[in-house]
């Protein structure tokens, strides 16, 4: 087939994916008010399972015929991958419009489809992502922690996660420009320079042969830096043209492009803002959810750290190549990285973009090396202004500490633009921040939102830019403009809410940020989507919503760090705006907590007891319910997996610097009682209203 035929092709394709997604929604939307105490709930959750199940399988063959899936297949062009995602898109579809139409309809039988591989639930030729977020476990020098993470990695979802990386073919200039970006982290970073090394040694320990320049352009890329806005996209990332399934044809039913729904969200507090004094945050990264782990990091120089980058390989299908950016993290010294802290209003001098050091490195440098809010700052604002153009590809971001807390939004000499509270429209101010994915520094000149009448500013929502045109514009400027305008509700969202409970905020109302969803008010969601295409809005927009891939909450002064796939508000949440969102198998709506302690020992041992409580208490509430048999079937389902997941043995640590097997091991333990948690917070979710979740906290008091 030619090109030109295949590029239709795969356009009908991304119709039906989009159709399937509408269909699955719709299908999630009417469970709203349910849980498994109500007749019916459960077996209606499994049918959509497999709905999803066969969502997932088209997207992964859409992705590898297209390039979308980035570094996790290798591009195949293949129609024949485009005909079975077609195929698998209509079967999703035909499930979720059949459960609309017979509340009996009973699911469909997957057992033989599901096989586990390494750590993974693959459905067919298909690997799913985890819906319970996986933990890797590092210590030692930079050397030994690249060494660690490739082996668990490999270890918690097989060799595809670097093999195609490693099967890349670097032309001159590809070579040329991973050089450049080298001989900056050489004299900016060397530490990552040296855990690319021991990732290449150890996933070739595993079979994979990965050499440290593939493993360092994971960090990096290859590509020359941007010098324009750049859109996002992963064929545009490998020069083949932005891709359809992100910015595509999305107007199946309604008039309003996806990429509006969302997008990454976070607030802080501290100080006068707090109840106890003490730092809190809360975060989401929004996005298709990809196969992530959280990196729990003892290094042999520096602070421990936690920190969950958005890929485990550095990439995200459909999105692009972030490096290891993500978020939220804290380390030991009370310093925490939130959120990337809004979309680059790409001020910074055209004649300074280039080389320097992306987002990803930037943050894992300062977690490890940096001791306060003030440390991270006053090492970023004299790094090189680096690349801009390309989204995260250069430092700053929403950091904070107990006292105080900064979102660095614009690099630009002599003067950075730096906010370091909130501010009311009377001009008063709070100690708290928060951040999307627009701009809300006032005094910044950007071509993103220049003057004129398209452009408006708001002390609380930022800078929004309106009437954007895709001809006119450019992809690169279209997509901050969008995202300017996605980001001014929930900006509001979060001012009011902060604003009610300021002087009283700590972990569980940070948490509470992410637990309720958007309403639409009296009207039906058809209603909804025709009132938002005519420029409305919805009631009350949210950052609680259907594209929600990460939710995380932290409490550095405690150590504590909260996180789940997925929204954690119930599986019924609709998008903020006309738009399918995404979805994921065996959904949990529902989060791990871990401690950040001295030792990996007692960090173990921290979440292996918190494991034991919830379980007692998981197995007692269940003793007294009297539920129906389908609801009963499966949060019984989930005891059983909570306590096997729990029986995961702890191996004995026999050195300081303990060997790969050993850690591995370890994580490995951990992981089961994580696993645990989160098993026994949804049979707990499942037998009390929303509202009263907050019994399902753990170590949030004082």
């Amino acid at each position: 087939m030619s090109d030109r035929g295949l590029a239709e092709l795969a356009r009908k394709t991304i119709r039906k994916m989009a159709s399937a997604h509408y269909g699955i929604l719709r299908t999630s939307m009417s469970l709203r008010g349910q849980s498994e105490i109500t007749p019916g709930y459960a077996s209606r959750l499994a049918t959509l399972d497999s709905a999803i199940l066969r969502l997932s399988r088209g997207k992964w063959l859409y992705g590898r015929s297209t390039g979308e899936l980035a570094d996790f297949a290798t591009r195949t062009s293949s129609e024949n991958d485009l005909a079975k995602a077609s195929d698998s898109f209509d079967e999703a579809n035909a499930i979720a419009r059949a459960m609309m139409n017979d509340d009996t309809i009973h699911g469909v039988d997957d057992r033989y489809s599901l096989t586990k591989r390494n750590g993974l639930i693959w459905f067919d030729d298909t690997p799913i992502v985890p819906s319970i977020c996986p933990i890797v476990i590092l210590s030692g020098s930079s050397f030994d922690m690249g060494r660690q993470y490739a082996h668990q990695c490999i270890d918690i979802f097989g060799p595809f996660v670097f093999e195609t990386a490693a099967g890349k073919s670097f032309s001159a200039l590809d070579r040329d420009h991973l050089q450049a970006w080298i001989e900056q982290a050489s004299r900016l970073t060397p530490e990552i320079l040296q855990m690319a090394e021991g990732m290449a040694a150890g996933a070739t320990r595993q079979g994979v042969a990965l050499d440290a320049d593939h493993a360092f352009a994971l960090w990096v890329g290859t590509l020359a830096p941007a010098t324009e806005p750049a859109p996002i996209g992963v064929l545009d990332a490998d020069g083949g043209g932005v891709m359809g399934a992100y910015f595509g044809d999305h107007q199946i039913d309604s008039n309003s492009a996806d990429i509006g729904e969302g997008m990454c969200s976070a607030a802080a507090a501290w100080g006068q803002a707090t109840r106890t004094g003490e730092l809190c945050f809360s975060s989401s990264t929004d996005h298709d959810c990809t196969f992530q782990a959280t990196i729990i990091a003892y290094p042999d120089e520096g602070h421990p750290f936690i920190y969950t980058p958005f890929s485990v390989n550095g990439s995200v299908p459909g999105v692009g190549r972030f490096g290891f950016a993500g978020h939220p993290g804290f380390n030991t010294a009370g310093l925490a990285y939130v959120h990337h802290g809004g979309g680059g209003a790409c001020t910074e001098n055209h004649s300074e973009w280039g080389h320097g050091v992306p987002r990803g490195i930037s943050t894992l440098h300062n977690l490890r090396f940096a001791s306060s809010a003030k440390d991270a700052i006053d090492r970023e604002v004299v790094l090189p202004t680096g690349d801009v153009g390309h989204v995260l590809g250069a430092p700053g971001g929403f950091y904070a500490d107990d006292k105080g807390g900064y979102v660095l939004e614009s690099r630009n000499r002599p003067e950075a633009a730096i906010r370091t509270h909130s501010e009311s429209p009377s001009g008063a101010v709070h100690d708290f921040l928060y951040a999307t994915n627009n701009v809300i520094s006032q005094h910044i000149d950007s071509d993103v939102f220049p003057p004129g009448p398209n452009t408006r500013w708001d002390a609380i929502q930022g800078w929004e830019y309106m009437g954007a045109n895709a001809e006119a514009d450019g992809v690169g400027l279209l997509t901050r403009r969008f995202w300017s305008t996605s980001s001014v509700s929930r900006n509001r969202y979060f001012y009011d809410r902060l604003i009610e409970k300021n002087g009283q905020l700590d972990l569980a109302a940070m948490l509470d940020l992410f637990r309720r969803g958007p309403d639409r008010g009296n009207v039906t969601w058809p209603e909804a989507e025709q009132a938002m295409a005519n420029g409305g809005d919805l009631h009350r927009p949210s950052a609680a919503h259907r594209l929600n891939a990460f939710v995380a909450a932290g409490e550095p002064s405690r150590r504590s760090y909260m996180a789940a796939i997925g929204p954690i508000t119930h599986r019924s949440v609709s998008p903020n705006r006309p738009g399918h969102g995404y979805f994921l198998y065996d959904e949990t709506n529902a989060y791990w907590q871990v401690e950040l302690a001295d030792t990996i020992g007692g960090l173990v041992k921290q979440a292996r007891d918190d494991a034991a409580n919830l379980i007692t208490s998981a197995e007692k509430a269940l003793g007294e319910c009297n539920l129906p048999k389908d609801g009963e079937d499966r949060l019984r389902g989930f005891l059983l997996d909570a306590k096997h997941s729990f029986s995961t043995p702890i191996p004995a640590l026999t050195a300081e610097k303990a060997k790969d097997d050993e850690l591995a091991a370890t994580a490995r333990a951990l992981r089961g009682f994580t696993r645990a948690q989160v098993r026994a917070r949804q049979i707990l979710q499942a037998l009390a209203p929303p509202e009263e979740w907050d019994h399902c906290l753990a170590r949030t008091e004082t």
